[in-house]
């Protein structure tokens, strides 16, 4: 029998060649051999210390982590933003889905020279100015940038270009029925992550896509079945 170590290396084996192989697929996106053997070997060493009946109590707990659809008469909005250290452009990216899991509507922004905080707050209006647009009026939306949503729900207004999409962006929630913004994490929001990246490759301004785009696809039916990820 294996020991638990080798279980567990063996086991985030799989998940990580996995999530290696979408990566080459859908993003052409090729790791080094060396990097997945460090990636696997550090995730199954963070299991096995957080799992640790020893170590401290503070230690973070590791915990699965999923796409959560809304109440029935409600529509989620993931937005995300994304950032290009090499040529300093910004993307945004976000879709509306119901509360089956099933597509309402989504968009890519290239939002040009940005830093990845303006590109979140970018995503997360031109989200909500869709969910306007389409009529909706009961919104939750979900982004994975925990600063831009304190921003936005302490009303913080820093001294720069993002406090007038701050601004924006508060009134647009008053405008609707009722709209929850909450904290997701970064694997809850993989649909919006892949449409934020896809901003870089096409031409500035905003694309409305009616349809998902054939790459985003097998993220849309991971996330109707409740696929889970598991998060340290």
């Amino acid at each position: 029998m294996l020991e638990w170590s080798q279980t567990m290396v063996f086991l985030f084996a799989i998940w990580i060649l996995w999530k290696d192989r979408n990566a080459l697929i859908f993003r052409s996106h090729k790791s080094r051999p060396q990097e997945l053997c460090a990636t696997i070997f550090q995730q199954a060493q963070y299991t096995k210390i957080a799992m640790n009946p020893i170590s401290s109590p503070r230690s973070r707990q590791p915990r699965w982590v999923s796409w959560i659809p809304p109440e029935e008469g409600w529509c989620k909005l993931n937005s995300d933003g994304s950032y290009n250290a090499g040529d300093k452009s910004a993307g945004a990216g976000g879709l509306i889905r119901d509360s089956a899991g099933c597509w309402i509507s989504g968009f890519t922004v290239n939002v040009g020279d940005a830093s990845i905080f303006i590109a979140e707050l970018w995503g997360l209006r031109e989200g909500l100015r869709l969910c306007k647009s389409l009529g909706l009026s009961k919104i939750v939306a979900d982004m994975d940038s925990l600063m831009a949503v304190s921003f936005i729900q302490e009303h913080r207004m820093p001294d720069n270009l993002s406090a007038a999409i701050l601004v924006e962006i508060q009134s647009l929630m008053l405008e609707f029925e009722a709209c929850l913004l909450q904290h997701t994490l970064r694997e809850g929001n993989a649909a919006a992550d892949f449409l934020a990246s896809l901003g870089h490759s096409l031409p500035p301004g905003l694309r409305i896509w009616s349809s998902p785009p054939s790459g985003l696809r097998s993220i849309l039916t991971g996330d109707q079945l409740g696929t889970c990820f598991l998060r340290f």
